[in-house]
Formats: C-alpha cells, sequence, structure tokens
C-alpha cells in the first residue's frame, strides 16, 4: 500500500512570485484568512512564502517556548510576547511571522488601534525560529538575518534535527552553538533562559512546577485556589507577591509556606542556581530537596552583580509586597540591595531575612549553617555516642 504523501514531498516551503499583482494590506490579509491551514508570508522583493502547517512534534516545541517566553514576560512586565500565527510588517516590506517573538510595550502602545489590529508596522525586539523537517535550514539563516537587519536586537534559530542553536545579534557574527544545554535572553530579555535541550528531547519535559498535591492532608495547590464543597476558593495570601532570593532550607521553605497559603512566590537564583539544586536523590536530573523545598513558585536567573540583573530585580520589587533572603547585611549592602536601598523603589516593602545571626550584633557578618549553629549553641555536644564517637 503506498505511503501518504507528505509535506516535503510537495517541495514546500514554496514561493511565488507576485511581485506584479502588488497586493495590497487587505488583500494579502484576506488571503492568509482564507487559508488558515498555511502560514503565508510576504518577501520584500514579493514573493508569497506558502508554508505547511506544523506537525505534531513542532507543534509542541513551539507551544513549549512560548509558553516559557510568556512566564518569563510577566515577572519582567516591560514587552508582550507573540505567537507563530502572528505577522509583522518590517521596515523592508516584508511580512514575517516569527516562531516566537517579544517587542518592548513602549514599542507597541505607541501603534495605532488599526496598526495593532493587523500587520503591525515594526519589526519584533527579539524572534525565535524553530526549524521543522520542512524547512530548510538556508531559508531560516537569511529570515533570521532580515529580522536584525530589519532592527531585531537578538534572534534564535533553534535546529532541534541538528541539536544546534545559532544567536543572532546585530553587529555581530552569528554564534553557532553545538548541542547547547540552555540559551541567554540577556541583555534584550534580562533573566531570561532557556533550556533549550528539552526542545529535542523525543517525550518533552514537562513545565518545572509543583503539580497539585492532591494526597496532602494540607490541601496544598500550585495555584492561589482550593477546592471546597466544589467551588474554588482563594486561599488567604491570594494577590500577595514574595519575591524569594533566600538558598538552601531556611528562607526558601518560609517562602514555600506562603505560597502554599496563595501566594505568587518568584524564586530568583543566581546563574549556577540555588545550591540545593546539587543535593539528591535525584529525579531526571532534578534534586528532589530542591523540588520539594521550592514548590509552589516560579523562578527566574538574575546575576545581582550585573547592573542589568539589578535593574530587572528592582523592577520586580516595585510589583512585590514581600521579600525574603537570608544573606547577611554585608553581602546586600556590596549588590547594593539592603533595605534602605531596596525601600527606595517601594516604601512599603516588607523585607525577611533568615540569616544565621541576624541583622545587628557583633555575630552579624559572619556566614552561618545548620552544624556552626548546632556547635555554638552546644547541641553537639549532647548529642551522639557517650565517647564522642
Amino acid at each position: 500500500m503506498s505511503q501518504p504523501a507528505g509535506w516535503e514531498e510537495f517541495g514546500l516551503p514554496i514561493k511565488l512570485n507576485v511581485q506584479g499583482a502588488k497586493l495590497t494590506e487587505e488583500q494579502f490579509m484576506h488571503l492568509c484568512q482564507e487559508n488558515p491551514e498555511l502560514r503565508i508570508e510576504l518577501t520584500a522583493k514579493g514573493e508569497l512564502v506558502i508554508m505547511p502547517p506544523t506537525g505534531t512534534k513542532t507543534g509542541l516545541r513551539n507551544s513549549t517556548l512560548t509558553y516559557e517566553l510568556v512566564a518569563w514576560a510577566k515577572i519582567d512586565s516591560m514587552g508582550l510576547v507573540f505567537a507563530s500565527s502572528t505577522l509583522f510588517t518590517l521596515p523592508n516590506g516584508a511580512k514575517r511571522s516569527p516562531d516566537a517573538s517579544w517587542v518592548r510595550r513602549d514599542r507597541w502602545d505607541a501603534l495605532s488601534e488599526e496598526q495593532q489590529e493587523g500587520a503591525a508596522p515594526l519589526c519584533p525586539d527579539f524572534v525565535v525560529e524553530l526549524r521543522s523537517p520542512t524547512d530548510r535550514l538556508s531559508d531560516l539563516q537569511e529570515k533570521m538575518q532580515e529580522y536584525i537587519d530589519n532592527g531585531a536586537r537578538l534572534g534564535w534559530l533553534i535546529d532541534p534535527l541538528d541539536k544546534r542553536g545559532y544567536v543572532y545579534r546585530p553587529a555581530q557574527p552569528v554564534e553557532a552553538l553545538d548541542n547547547p544545554t540552555t540559551l541567554s535572553g540577556a541583555p534584550v530579555l534580562p533573566g531570561f533562559v532557556l533550556h533549550v535541550r528539552e526542545l529535542w528531547q523525543k517525550t518533552l519535559a514537562s513545565v518545572r512546577r509543583q503539580a497539585p498535591c492532591s494526597h496532602c492532608p494540607c490541601g496544598m495547590l500550585a495555584s492561589p485556589e482550593k477546592q471546597q464543597g466544589g467551588q474554588a476558593m482563594a486561599l488567604p495570601l491570594a494577590g500577595i507577591r514574595v519575591l524569594d532570593i533566600a538558598s538552601m532550607l531556611a528562607g526558601p521553605y518560609g517562602a514555600t509556606m506562603l505560597g502554599d497559603m496563595g501566594a505568587d512566590v518568584i524564586k530568583i537564583e543566581p546563574p549556577y542556581g540555588d545550591e540545593s539544586r546539587t543535593i539528591g536523590p535525584k529525579v531526571d536530573n532534578d534534586s528532589g530537596y530542591f523540588v520539594g523545598i521550592n514548590r509552589n513558585k516560579r523562578g527566574i536567573v538574575l546575576d545581582l552583580t550585573k547592573p542589568e540583573g539589578r535593574d530587572l530585580y528592582f523592577r520586580l520589587v516595585r510589583t512585590a509586597d514581600i521579600i525574603i533572603d537570608n544573606l547577611r547585611p554585608q553581602a546586600k549592602a556590596k549588590l547594593g540591595i539592603s533595605y534602605e536601598e531596596t525601600c527606595k523603589y517601594n516604601s512599603k516593602i516588607i523585607c525577611i531575612s533568615v540569616s544565621a545571626f541576624g541583622q545587628d550584633g557583633p555575630y552579624a557578618g559572619r556566614p552561618g549553617i545548620d552544624p556552626l549553629a548546632q556547635a555554638l549553641t552546644g547541641f553537639m555536644g549532647v548529642t551522639g555516642e557517650r565517647d564522642g564517637k
């Protein structure tokens, strides 16, 4: 029995020269609306580019990518994310629809209502193209360069077929990465890190969120609502935002308890991650210890030693109600995130510091961990075997 023909057998994507037709904006948009099963673009040379619908796996990769970008953008709040069906009119006249894109909010707000409804006349600040089996790599590379030439500040071409990533920046050579673990959006998208290897696994990893704890008598949920008598009931801290910049156990666990009661907790980690990520046992390379202590949280990576990291941190501070840390006073002052500095951005912020020796006193500047506390208090001396072994 013959096999059904795949799109690749028809040589798609197809390019049709319609320059002589001089399609108007209205005619082009009508053509797209009449053929919703296809993705249609128009090049600067007046060629129609007709692309097949995405396959199931490519669609899953696209949705995963868009979800991660949207989750970051909700925290950042400085721009808007657009999905793969969105058309933009570039300065060179081409009409393109990247697989995912991000536009600064001020640029979007500068457009009229009519411009926003159509193929918006701008090039996104950030674009992503995700190669599918029907895409020619050379075509995508040309498209990525076109985005950069028309004003994009950052572009990613992700190739799951060859497990490669290509990073495009203005006035810089293309950076080709073999089997990269992550891609960083800094400085255009400060704090956005995509775990790119998940996009080419046979089974895409689920988003790193904790599922509702249905078996636990405490009724903990990953959302600020719980069920009671078939009705959704808001948890007591719903609407409260907590920034968790603590690490290991005490501080993060305190933030987790607030999340269990409905608070929106955003865990902020340095580029190397929370130290508790290294503690076993591990499942799918995730530390069970870390996941248990940090359930019910969203996450973002910020390098607070750099100006762009602090800038995004203080933008988050403006939206927060509570900050939890376990840093020494000197460490916070060195990073420029002391209580006094933080209050300049949000005078009503509540700061909770779970440091080893408090924020003042003779030992305030000393670091501390659990065994040290046990030794100083004498608790360690009254435990263990009689002979000290």
